[in-house]
């Protein structure tokens, strides 16, 4: 029916059954061109729809508007039934100056989009799931020598960060990410929560990080509640680490964090990068970098016989699968284990 039956049908007196059909079959007709991926609904304007319905504004921020902004300058005019898997992988092959890891990273954020449409049945299919993910040959399990750590300490004590090698020895008996110890820095966003597109980068508040209030110096816990898993988890400082915590906590950050200078907290960004790196260019220590720390946690935990649930506790992994290159560490004790099992089962 025409716009012109309609309006011929009403005037003609149609009953309020009628005109409930009349409107019903025009809103559909609206719903069909403005929501309907196939009539008109474009990445960007499904990215505006994300961003206002699923990101948190505290979670997610920059790196988010990096991928998402990378999306919109590639496939953001086009519908999403115009956006095919290859597509996405011209896109992503514009991206080989990138590790693998990080193209990849690339597709999952969009991958998140297109869930978000098929979970509402804005979309058929997510054309992401067709598309391979590269192949990943970058887990780490760098660690130091007593005598590395040793030298590491050293560096970090006469470092003009004061801060430094208290955080490193609380990453060393921890294995925390460096954003569970300090915060990163926030920017302004719109009123939908999304950071600003601002080239000036207009800086707002601080994210994560490690506060006082969360600190007990009695028990010498931590609760660390910026965790990448989502989920807090509590680890034990002690000996010159949990002593250098009560020292600090005599000047405390008035925003409530542990680590700062003259109340401004240290964000873990370029100047705490710079420290540690220097520390190890003076320590000799050559392909080391901060997440190493936790390498170095964890082969300790290993080689101390430490179980992989153990290990995984620790380091606050969602499973054990990520401990096991850490194995070769603890080989020599599976005659002990044997000799456990021999025991508990009465054999002599």
């Amino acid at each position: 029916m025409s716009r012109k039956e309609e309006l011929e049908l009403i005037e003609n007196g149609a009953d309020d059954f009628e005109i409930d059909q009349i409107l019903n079959e025009r809103y559909k007709r609206i719903l069909d061109e403005y929501v309907n991926p196939a009539q008109g609904l474009t990445l960007n304007a499904l990215l505006d729809r994300f961003w206002k319905v699923s990101l948190s504004k505290e979670t997610h921020g920059a790196q988010y508007e990096l991928y998402h902004n990378f999306w919109r300058k590639q496939l953001g005019n086009r519908t999403l039934s115009e956006i095919r898997k290859g597509d996405i992988a011209v896109a992503r092959d514009s991206l080989e100056n990138l590790a693998p890891s990080t193209q990849n990273k690339y597709v999952y954020s969009l991958s998140s989009v297109f869930e978000f449409a098929v979970d509402r049945e804005w979309l058929e299919d997510n054309p992401c799931r067709k598309l391979k993910s590269l192949k990943v040959k970058n887990a780490r399990s760098r660690w130091l020598a007593p005598e590395e750590l040793e030298r590491l300490y050293e560096e970090c004590r006469i470092s003009n960060n004061p801060h430094l090698y208290l955080a490193v020895r609380i990453s060393i008996q921890t294995g925390c990410r460096r954003g569970e110890l300090f915060p990163k820095k926030s920017y302004k966003k719109d009123k939908e929560g999304r950071p600003l597109r601002d080239p000036q980068r207009v800086f707002d508040c601080y994210a994560g990080g490690l506060k006082w209030e969360n600190v007990d110096l009695e028990q010498g816990l931590l609760l660390l509640t910026h965790t990448k898993t989502g989920l807090n988890r509590k680890v034990a400082v002690t000996g010159d680490a949990l002593d250098l915590l009560r020292d600090l906590r005599k000047t405390p950050c008035i925003s409530g964090y542990v680590f700062h200078t003259n109340g401004t907290p240290v964000a873990g960004q370029t100047p705490l990068r710079e420290s540690f790196e220097g520390a190890c260019k003076r320590a000799g220590l050559e392909d080391f970098h901060w997440h190493d720390l936790r390498h170095c946690c964890a082969s300790y935990l290993a080689q101390s016989k430490a179980t992989d649930l153990e290990i995984a506790i620790q380091l606050g992994h969602s499973g054990t699968d990520l401990v096991k290159r850490y194995a070769h560490l603890r080989e020599d004790n599976s005659l002990e284990l044997v000799h456990k099992v021999e025991r508990q089962s009465g054999v002599k």
